[in-house]
């Protein structure tokens, strides 16, 4: 969200055109200038502003089918995910959108547990095949990822990507090291992927996943 390369991220988006984009820790800010530069590519916005400003969106080419939900950070359980649906082919497919705790100190820890747990009950009572997209926090060797494998999901990056994949750290003298897998794109219920790879992401400390 203080990331100040707009233009370097637009032009890397329209270099890519997704169906749908997943944001994360995307400021009010952001989210004005993103709307007004790529309005034109992806008619279907919708923004969640939470705390902190660190809100989700998602950018889509087709529309949104029924409500978007979400919540905010003091929620019970915290900071659930964004969900939406879209319609591919006939058949409806939930779109999750999330942003993990990061695992740092005993409240935090404690924080994302809870907000985890809170995802896997709604994961677990959804019927839709699911993209569950987002910064997990959280690498592909975790706990959370095995979680997630149990539950029946597959990275996309896996099925369909080649390499380390290291999404963070990109910043300073870290950039040049592979950093780690934090940044995933989950899959389910007859969903595959065909290719996968890491972008750019200008100005971020992120990079994105591109699946």
């Amino acid at each position: 969200r203080i990331n100040r390369q707009v233009e370097g991220v637009v032009a890397e988006i329209e270099g890519q055109v997704p169906d749908l984009l997943l944001l994360q820790e995307c400021s009010t800010a952001w989210h004005r200038a993103l709307r007004t530069r790529l309005a034109a590519r992806y008619p279907h916005i919708e923004y969640l502003g939470r705390r902190y400003d660190m809100g989700l969106a998602m950018y889509s080419k087709r529309p949104f089918v029924g409500d978007i939900t979400g919540g905010d950070f003091d929620d019970d359980p915290p900071a659930p995910p964004m969900r939406g649906e879209i319609d591919i082919a006939g058949e409806r497919v939930a779109i999750y959108n999330t942003h993990m705790y990061q695992p740092y100190g005993l409240r935090k820890a404690m924080l994302r547990r809870r907000q985890f747990a809170g995802i896997l009950a709604l994961l677990d009572n959804e019927s839709l095949p699911v993209v569950l997209g987002g910064d997990f926090n959280a690498t592909e060797t975790s706990p959370l990822d095995a979680e997630l494998r149990s539950a029946g999901f597959a990275d996309a990056y896996d099925v369909g990507g080649w390499g380390h994949g290291g999404t963070w750290p990109d910043a300073s003298i870290f950039r040049h090291l592979p950093g780690v897998r934090i940044d995933h794109v989950y899959l389910r219920g007859g969903l595959t992927c065909t290719s996968a790879e890491v972008g750019t992401g200008v100005g971020s400390d992120h990079r994105p996943v591109i699946a």
